[in-house]
């Protein structure tokens, strides 16, 4: 179904398409290869443990792109992709479906995939044909066993990767603790691109609420604040430029607390610094990743790491499977979906840079899964 529009090209044809994994490249991806170019297009899949909110993602993403003018629920049974009447009463993904829509200048052919164990045949079909995946995991349990599961059939296609920590609003949720486990659990290199961003609660036990996020190669603290009753509309507002050097307390000092609640006034000198902590772990991280690269060359001078030199090392890291960037968020409230597009775009391959899909099936692999 297309809908025109008198937006750009990306928003000129909207692409609402639900098909079998196994169509995605002969269908959707033609018709964004006609529309962008496949230097331009990012197919890719949302894998993930079951309830870890990957179609509550997709929802959010859809709703971000203009694609559907609601985000559907999936308590609701409302969803684009789960549109099969047993997912809409079970709640839960039975079959990959595949959407399309535009972000920024790139068309990005996304499959959702079921997150249970009895369905883990789907997910084999869907990676077969990806690009590149989001691999999404809940902020409080991790990387849990069906996790395990989807990133060995990722990684048995060579599918590169990016990582989303949701639920960072539940209570229990770590960041630290849900990212360190894609290393331990998956054995995978998670380079966290984000520091989490908290304001008080208000409430006697001193609770904080997760509202956002500094993003560590750019230095731009984010803060998304709710736009009505419903969920997942949260709007992002870059309120301070970090800019990562000695004057980042002042620089935030400057920006108005009445206008841009994002950092606290006693806090803004810590937020600041463990920004710059953070991003020189990240800096120390990629070049050790990448001894060869331009950005060991400039930690070993100790000299200052441009943002887009940073974000082209993680690209190569994330192409060759060396890394996988990592970011935060919670697609129910709405917040952190933007940068995790923004990452499929800027750090997953293109049509162009990624192999014809397999045609052969590995029986013994698939019935290893199951």
């Amino acid at each position: 179904q297309l809908a025109p529009s008198d937006g750009e090209v990306e928003a000129t044809m909207v692409v609402r398409l639900v098909l079998p994994a196994t169509l995605c490249r002969r269908g959707v991806c033609r018709l964004s290869t006609r529309l962008f170019g496949s230097g331009n297009t990012r197919n890719v899949g949302i894998i993930a443990h079951i309830d870890a909110g990957k179609t509550t993602t997709t929802e959010r993403m859809l709703l971000l792109a203009g694609a559907v003018h609601a985000a559907g629920e999936v308590d609701s049974g409302d969803t684009v992709t789960d549109f099969l009447e047993q997912e809409r009463e079970r709640g839960i993904t039975i079959q990959s479906a595949a959407t399309s829509f535009g972000w920024r200048g790139a068309a990005v052919s996304l499959i959702d995939t079921p997150g249970h164990i009895d369905f883990t045949v789907e997910v084999e079909r869907a990676v077969r044909v990806l690009d590149g995946a989001v691999l999404i995991v809940d902020a409080v349990a991790g990387a849990q066993a069906q996790t395990e599961t989807v990133w060995r059939q990722a990684r048995r296609h060579g599918v590169p990767a990016v990582a989303f920590v949701n639920k960072m609003d539940r209570e229990g949720a770590d960041w630290e603790s849900a990212a360190s486990s894609l290393a331990t659990r998956l054995q995978l290199r998670p380079l966290r691109l984000q520091l989490p961003l908290y304001e008080p609660a208000g409430t006697a036990d001193g609770a904080q609420h997760f509202v956002g996020a500094v993003d560590l190669v750019s230095g731009v603290a984010m803060r998304w604040r709710p736009r009505g009753a419903q969920l997942g509309t949260g709007s992002r507002s870059e309120v301070c430029d970090l800019e990562l050097t000695a004057a980042a307390a002042a620089a935030c000092e400057a920006v108005s607390s009445a206008e841009l609640p994002l950092l606290q006034a006693e806090g803004e000198a810590a937020v600041c610094e463990a920004a710059e902590e953070a991003r020189a772990a990240l800096v120390e991280e990629v070049a050790e990743l990448d001894p060869d690269g331009e950005v060991a060359d400039l930690f070993l001078a100790e000299e200052a790491v441009p943002a887009a030199t940073l974000a082209a090392a993680i690209r190569q890291l994330a192409l060759c499977s060396a890394a996988v960037p990592t970011l935060c968020g919670a697609s129910l409230r709405g917040v952190g979906v933007e940068p995790l597009l923004d990452a499929v775009e800027a750090y997953l391959p293109s049509a162009e840079e990624r192999p014809a899909p397999s045609q052969s099936h590995d029986s013994e692999d698939e019935d290893e899964d199951e």
